[in-house]
């Protein structure tokens, strides 16, 4: 790959989380979809959104990860109105029912302090997506973390890393699919690090 190659690829996806340019690659983000990343933080997920052409909305609950999601947008040659990018949190989004193609929540869900906020939460995503629209979480999960992860009553653990964090099960996301009548994208997947926390990513498209 040449110099050039390389700055127009670092350009374009930067740190994109892996499973969200695996979407990318499989054509589901398109020019034309209206993208919200929720806990944007510097927008990371959202840098191939705005190359794309996409009409990208974000938010987090602070506003200096604004300010740098704003300042990339204006690297990328791209301006964001003000309602665009917006402090708020999980589960009173800002937004209609039914006004998002693509909803993007990475690293968030697992801040849920017990198993109704979680629910809240992620029901919180679904009603602002499209019919038709995809969903892609990525959150801490208990899956292939054995003996070393055991959950409280409320849903919630202390990793081997260190953090309290809510561990959504594979059973859970499989009834959660269900009771929305989502159809799975992809496969739930889970990456495992070894001996310290394991996060999973579930892909859905609302019915």
């Amino acid at each position: 790959m040449t110099d050039t190659a390389l700055d127009d690829l670092q350009r374009s996806v930067g740190s994109t989380d892996i499973y969200l340019l695996d979407q990318i690659l499989k054509g589901r983000i398109a020019a034309s979809h209206r993208v919200l990343d929720v806990g944007t933080g510097g927008g990371r997920n959202v840098r191939w959104p705005l190359y794309a052409g996409c009409d990208v909305w974000a938010v987090d609950r602070n506003d200096e990860c604004l300010a740098q999601l704003t300042s990339l947008a204006q690297e990328l040659g791209v301006t964001l109105p003000a309602d665009h990018v917006q402090v708020a949190t999980l589960p009173d989004l800002p937004f209609e029912a039914d006004w998002f193609d693509i909803v993007v929540c990475i690293a968030v869900l697992h801040f849920a302090p017990h198993h109704q906020a979680f629910d809240a939460m992620t029901r919180e995503l679904w009603r602002v997506l499209k019919p038709g629209g995809m969903l892609l979480v990525r959150t801490a999960t208990d899956v292939g973390m054995g003996a070393s992860v055991e959950r409280d009553a409320d849903g919630r653990a202390h990793l081997p890393d260190g953090t309290d964090r809510y561990v959504v099960q594979e059973g859970q996301l499989a009834k959660l699919t269900d009771d929305l009548h989502a159809k799975l994208l992809e496969p739930i997947k889970t990456v495992v690090v070894h001996g310290q926390r394991a996060m999973t990513t579930w892909c859905i498209q609302k019915g």
